[in-house]
Formats: structure tokens, C-alpha cells, sequence
């Protein structure tokens, strides 16, 4: 018998080595991700990038250049203050960058100094095999912060906090 919320083991079984889901929607009701795992090449990223972590890393997800919502919600200036108030917690905090608008990055990094990390050569056309590997280690590298400041109406904020329960603040909600 399969527990609620789990996949049938036999649907699972059935499933080719490696899946594509391209969705914007919960395409499953379970928050079960253990499933989902990058592939070996993809991993090492991952991990190469969250070895430069240290003990308090915050991810900050800034969706700019399709998300209507997300824009006009969550401001630069939210995820500033945001920041500003996670520095005044900690002043070791480092922040885990993920954006789809490489100027967001450039303003960030002006305003942060030495404090943010990202995958600095990322590919952002999510039409290529590269920007969807890119998109992939960005989703699992803001899973591993500690917490993430994330975009107002993004699945992607919400699936990465989700994937490894970790606290979530969503930029302007405060």
C-alpha cells in the first residue's frame, strides 16, 4: 500500500532513468523530493558551490524578467532591507544569489561587497540544455542555504525552501 501523498511505487518503478518536468504548477501532491536528484556532473556543481558557504548562508531569489507579481511586490529595496536585517542577526552572513537579471546581481554586489556568491557564467535562456542546468543548481543550491529571501509568487522560491524545509521570507511581505 502506498502512504498518502507518497508516489505509487509501481508509477515510480516505471520511470525512465532520467525525467524531465517542466511545470509552474505542483504537478504531484507530495512534498517528497527525494526522488529528484541531479545528475552526477550537475551534483559536483552543487557541491563545489555550497563548500563556499561557511556556517551562515542566506539564499536570496530575485525573479525579475517574466513575473509581473513578483516585480511589483518584491523590490530590490526588499531584498536589501531583508538582507540588511539578516547582516544585523549575523555579520558573517553570506548570501546565495539566484537571478534571472544579471543588473539585479551587479546592484546586489555593489551594495553587498565580498557577500555574495552565484553561479557567476550561468546561462539564463531556459530553452537551452545549459539554462536549465544552470536553473537546476540555482534551485538546489538556494535548498541548501539555512533560509532563503525569496520573490513573492515564485514556485521556484517556494519549491527550493520546500525541498529541505527550510525558513522562508518572502521580500516586501513584512
Amino acid at each position: 500500500r502506498t502512504p498518502a501523498g507518497a508516489l505509487d511505487r509501481d508509477y515510480v518503478k516505471s520511470l525512465r532513468k532520467n525525467i524531465y518536468i517542466f511545470t509552474w504548477e505542483w504537478f504531484y501532491p507530495s512534498k517528497d523530493y527525494h526522488l529528484f536528484a541531479p545528475i552526477k556532473h550537475l551534483q559536483a556543481r552543487i557541491d563545489q558551490m555550497t563548500a563556499q558557504f561557511g556556517p551562515s548562508c542566506v539564499g536570496v531569489h530575485i525573479r525579475r524578467t517574466d513575473n509581473q507579481p513578483a516585480i511589483g511586490k518584491s523590490s530590490t529595496d526588499a531584498f536589501i532591507h531583508s538582507m540588511h536585517q539578516e547582516l544585523s542577526l549575523d555579520p558573517d552572513t553570506m548570501f546565495y544569489l539566484a537571478t534571472d537579471d544579471k543588473k539585479e546581481e551587479e546592484r546586489l554586489r555593489a551594495h553587498f561587497p565580498d557577500r555574495i556568491l552565484s553561479n557567476q557564467n550561468r546561462c539564463l535562456r531556459r530553452d537551452s540544455k545549459e539554462g536549465i542546468q544552470d536553473a537546476l543548481l540555482d534551485l538546489y543550491t538556494l535548498a541548501s542555504t539555512r533560509k532563503i529571501i525569496g520573490s513573492y509568487f515564485s514556485s521556484f522560491t517556494d519549491i527550493a525552501a520546500d525541498m529541505k524545509k527550510i525558513p522562508l521570507t518572502i521580500a516586501g511581505e513584512s
